[in-house]
Parts: structure tokens; sequence; C-alpha cells
């Protein structure tokens, strides 16, 4: 290179050769550049070619014929590994004979890559696909980019990622969601899910039913816009439930809210509120469960009625006991001075009415025993028509209330238990009369049918006595009309729903059936079905004075003083001799006393039920094993306790029912002789 000096210590030249030199100059300083500019292409090139050389992606080169002019060796060696038999014939090979070769199978998500290369090459715009491509014993997902060499555009250079194990998390991710979303719909309880913003993200079916709001317009919502709530008792509205867990690790339950639906519709709720947290501890959301609680509220409300009801029944059954041992003292002089009165005599009517009022505290007695416990009726032979007729009277007493009759005379017996035949038509009357505040009249019906098949009801075919009450009152509206028979259900205000609820029960107890028609404004009528039987029973109330006359040694045992007096006085009457005993342990004693002494007991009659001391049902099994011929009779004001309905299953012979009198008494003990 000729520089300054080297110019101006030569020879002077000429113009031309002045600028020939300086060309040479400039020539030479260029190349100088262009090679310093050649060398740094160079060690680009030599750096491109490294990184595509070590990725750990798939690239590739295809030209504008589509075949196949690049590889890069991390593609080449998992060619090799895959496909050996065409890992040596990738370059150069059309791309259209790569992807029909037998040992791979390409799946495309929504296109083929041969149209995603065309449309790379006419419009020149990157293009991203997700590609399965299985080999003879690998399959692998793709993520590939389509580039264009936009300085040449004619080939595209591809980068192939393998995204296997991302789709994996995908997938595992999708099905989770699937899962998740199949749990929150099967689920019983409303579920909402709200990000760390307190706006809601999932929203199950129950939530839907509960908020009446629909799930795509309450995601996106924040959760204090679709879960509003008031406190149930004061009906404040409740500040936004998120807020109460800012300071809170762990769920919180939260009872006694109100949850109000988009409609207004009120739901008693109880909910549990968790916070949602990342596995580094850090808050990302919440979910919300709730759930109906009316029910259950209902629920507990009926066993603390049921528990009620139970203490009633204690007290019930105490009270009957101790109210049927007077009684039974009462019906037990009542009948002994008849028997020892004039029949003519004045006096007679009066204490006929006076134990007709002892039979009537009986089941008065009874229906508060029923009422509080059930029980097994007791059936005997009765008239239909003077248990509807006295009922009906009894129920009516002191109303002004018209009631009519049409019961004939011809009307079929019946086997029942008239304590509680009798509360049943007392109930139905007394609802009847609470349905005409402003008076009516309650029209009472009996008659004889055979019920057949074609009846459509639920009795067997045969003989019944339908009895029907009907009013003139306010009728039961229609949504009403299948849930009278329901326990607790009920229209009135200080109402218990139980009256209609033991009616039914007692039917069903006597294999009988009822049902109930009803129009609003018009009236009510009840149906009562009760099997008949061929047996006559006498239509009058009246004590029949047995005549019968007995003879042998009978054992008493009963905890009440009165009632051994009266037994004994009884017993006297009609011409046995009495042994008293307080209770089952006094009784055992003696029957062994009697045995050993040849003066064995012709009977021996026990009280069910002795508070403190062994009562009858404990004595009998020891007397069965002194004496298995033992003739025991067992007496209960317990009318409703299963062992007087089925004495014979305990070994008793027979059974005498408190409040009894001198005929009662007679009779069963000439029968229980007889055996």
């Amino acid at each position: 290179m000729l520089d300054e000096k080297t110019l101006s210590s030569r020879p002077s030249y000429s113009d031309n050769e002045t600028r020939l030199l300086e060309r040479i100059a400039a020539l030479e300083s260029e190349l100088a550049r262009q090679k310093e500019h050649v060398s740094d292409l160079e060690e680009a090139a030599h750096l491109h070619r490294a990184i595509i050389e070590s990725s750990r992606d798939f690239i590739f080169v295809i030209n504008s014929t589509l075949c196949i002019t690049y590889m890069n060796p991390h593609a080449l060696k998992f060619a090799a590994r895959t496909i050996p038999d065409l890992a040596d014939r990738l370059i150069g090979m059309p791309l259209p004979d790569f992807l029909s070769a037998d040992q791979i199978t390409v799946e495309f998500n929504d296109t083929s890559s041969i149209e995603d290369l065309m449309r790379a090459f006419e419009t020149g715009e990157s293009v991203y696909t997700e590609t399965k491509v299985s080999f003879a014993q690998h399959t692998v997902w793709l993520g590939t980019w389509l580039l264009p060499k936009l300085e040449e555009g004619n080939a595209i250079i591809g980068i192939a990622r393998d995204i296997t194990n991302r789709r994996k998390v995908e997938e595992d991710l999708r099905r989770s969601q699937e899962r998740l979303a199949v749990a929150l719909a099967s689920i019983g309880e409303a579920v909402i899910a709200s990000d760390v913003e307190g706006n809601i993200v999932a929203f199950n079916g129950v939530a839907e039913a509960l908020t009446g709001w629909r799930k795509k317009e309450a995601i996106g919502q924040p959760v204090g816009s679709v879960f509003r709530i008031i406190n149930e008792k004061t009906r404040q509205p409740t500040e936004n439930p998120l807020q109460a867990l800012s300071d809170q690790e762990a769920a919180i339950h939260i009872e006694g809210k109100k949850l109000i639906a988009c409609s207004g519709q009120e739901t008693l709720i109880s909910y549990t509120l968790a916070p949602i947290r990342s596995e580094s501890s850090t808050p990302s959301g919440s979910v919300l469960v709730f759930r109906d609680v009316s029910k259950q509220r209902t629920l507990e409300e009926e066993m603390r009625r049921a528990q009620k009801l139970e203490s009633v029944g204690l007290l019930a059954g105490g009270i009957a006991h101790d109210f049927n041992n007077i009684l039974t003292a009462v019906m037990g002089n009542l009948s002994l001075a008849q028997r020892r009165i004039k029949k003519d005599d004045a006096v007679t009517a009066r204490l006929a009415d006076a134990e007709r009022a002892v039979m009537r505290a009986r089941d008065l007695t009874n229906q508060l025993l029923t009422f509080s416990k059930g029980g097994t009726p007791i059936k005997i032979l009765a008239s239909a028509r003077t248990i509807i007729e006295e009922s009906a009277e009894f129920a009516l007493s002191g109303s002004s209330v018209k009631c009519t009759m049409s019961i004939p005379k011809s009307l079929w017996s019946v086997e029942v238990d008239e304590g509680q035949i009798s509360q049943v038509i007392q109930n139905l009357v007394i609802n009847a009369n609470h349905a005409m505040p402003d008076g009516g009249t309650i029209a009472i019906s009996a008659k004889n049918i055979t019920v057949a098949p074609k009846d459509k009801l639920p009795l067997e075919t045969g003989r019944y006595v339908h009895i029907a009450v009907k009013d003139t009152g306010v009728g039961i509206p229609k949504p009403h009309l299948g849930k009278v028979f329901d326990p607790y259900f009920t229209t009135k205000e200080n109402g218990t729903g139980l009256g209609l609820a033991t009616t039914y029960s007692i039917m069903r107890r006597h294999n009988g059936h009822i049902t109930v028609d009803s129009e609003p404004g018009v009236g009510t009528v009840f149906h009562m079905y009760l099997p008949a039987t061929d047996k006559h029973a006498s239509g009058a109330f009246a004590p029949v004075h047995s005549q019968i006359l007995g003879h042998g040694y009978i054992l008493v045992m009963d905890d009440d003083a009165t009632i051994r007096k009266t037994a004994r006085e009884i017993l006297k009457e009609i011409g046995f001799d009495v042994a008293l005993a307080t209770d089952g342990a006094e009784a055992i004693k003696l029957y062994k006393t009697s045995l050993l002494n040849g003066t064995k007991f012709d009977a021996v009659i026990m009280d069910l039920t002795i508070p403190g001391g062994m009562g009858g049902k404990e004595a009998i099994k020891v007397l069965k094993q002194i004496d298995p011929q033992a003739k025991v009779i067992v007496s209960s004001g317990y009318s409703n306790d299963p062992i007087m309905s089925t004495f014979g299953d305990y070994g008793f012979i027979d059974r005498v029912t408190k409040p009894y009198g001198v005929d009662q008494l007679a009779k069963t003990l000439d029968k229980v002789m007889r055996k």
C-alpha cells in the first residue's frame, strides 16, 4: 500500500498517475475491510452451525420441491435410533415419501404438514403445528415451527421440539378437570370455587339450583354477588363470606344462614369455606361448599318432638297405670253395688251411667297411650253403630255444629279395639268441627260393603263396614291433600299434626284403611273401611251383670292396696276364696306354699307392672318352672302393651284389662277355669 510519505518521497507524478495511485490505495483499504467482514461472517457461521448442531431440537430444511436437504445431528441421531432403515436416506428424501413410510404414522391436529409447508411457501409467514409421530416402538409429540428462508424464498427451515411430556401433563390436567367436573356435578352439595381476586372460577349444578344463577353467568362474577346470605334470626345481610378467610389458615364452618336466590326464594343453609394455597403456601383462591339444611332442620325438630313424645309416653304410661288403678276401684265397687241393690231401683240407672262414664274415662286414658306410643289393638267383638254414635256425641259435646247420622240397624259387627276406633271417630269429628268455624253440618253415614279387586283399595277382598264423615267446611287444598296423614303435617296454627297420623296408624293396625276427598270451599269427606265379622254384637252399651258363680282358690298380685281390696271383694262376691300378694316375689312364695300344703291355686291374676318390684312378666317365668300347668291371667292398665294383645306368647292363659268390674272378672275366670 502507498502511503503519503512514500508518495511524497518519490518523483512527481502526473495527475492521472496520482489519481490511479489513490484509487489503488482505496481498493486496498476496501479489500482489508472485506477480509475482516468475511472473517466475521465465517465466525458467525461457525457459531450458528455450532448452535444448530448442538441444539436438542430437531432442525431440518426443506426446499421448494419438498425434499429434505438438511437435518441437524440431533435429528439424525434420533432417526438412526427410531427408523434405522431410513436414517441413511433421509437427506434428499421427498417429504411425502417420509410421511408415507411403513415405519411411521403421523397424526395431525387440524391440518396436514404438507398444507402447512405450502402455506409457508405461499405467504412467507411462519407456521406452527403440533403432530403426533409414531415409530415402530416409539411415539412422540412434536411442536414444529416452519420458518421461510426470506433471503432465498425457496426453502423452509423446520424447528421441531419434543413436547411429549408437555402433552402428557396437559392430558393429565384435562382428565383431572373432567374428573373434577364429574365430581362437582355428582355430589349433593353446592360448590363455588374462586380465584385470589374473589371471582368465581367453578360452579356446579347444585349451586345453580340453590342460587338460581346459571353457570355461564356466574363464572367471573364476585362470590358476594352470587352467594347472597342473611342471618337466619336477625335477617341482616352478611358481608362477603370470603372476608372471613383473610386471617384463617384452615377451613371455617358456618350455620344459621339463609341463602337468597335470584328469585328471592330463601333456603336455610350451612357452609364450609376453605382457602386454596399453592405449593409455596401462597393463597390462590378459595372453595365454598354449602348445602340445603332445611330437611335436616325438619328432621332435628321431628326428633325433638319424638323425644318429647317419648317423655309424654312415659308420663302417660305412669298416669294410665295410676288412673286405671283408681278406675278399677271405682268400677269394681260400682258393679258390686249394682249386684246388691234391687234391679228396679232408680239407683240402678244412675250406677249404670256412672259405670259408662268410667269406661269412657278408660277410653280417654287409652287414647293418651295410643297418641304417645301407638299400640297393638286389643280387639273385642263390638257394634260399629254404638261406637260411632257414642264417639261422635262425645266429640261434639258443647258444640253448635249439627250432626246427622245415617246408620242402618243391620250394620255388620266388627272386632276392634273400642278405645282406638273411638279415638279415630272422635279425631275425624273434631277435625270436621274445626273446619266449620261458622257452623255447619257433619254427616256421618255407615254401610255394609264387599271389597273386590276392581275397587283398587289396598285391602284384602271381603266384607267391610264403610264409615264416612263429611263436613261442609273450608276444604283441603290439593297440594295438602296427599300429606294429611303425614306425621306432624298440620294447617292449624296450634296443631300438632298427630291426630290424622294416629288415625291412619290405628286403621292400618286393624287391617283397615282410610282415605280422604276434599274440594276447597265445598267440604271434606273421610272414608273408613273396617273388616266386618260374622259374629253379632249387641247394639247398646249396658253393663251385663253376670250371674256366674265360681268356686276355687284365686291368688291376686297387685302393688295397689285398693285394687287388691276391690278384687278380693269381687271374687268373694262370685264365690272364690282369695289370697293377696303385693309383688311377683311374694306371689311366687305363696304359690310354692300352696303346692306344699296341697291347696294349689286354681288361677293367678297378676298385675303386669310393679314399680320397683317383680311384675307379672318376670314372675310368670318362675311360676311356669314351678308348675307348667299354672293358670295365670295378666292384668294391666297398660292396655297398649304388646303383652296384653299377645299374652299367650308370654305364658299367660288370658287377660283382664283395668278397670274391670264384676262381670269382666267373672267371665274371664269362668273361661279360664273351664280350660
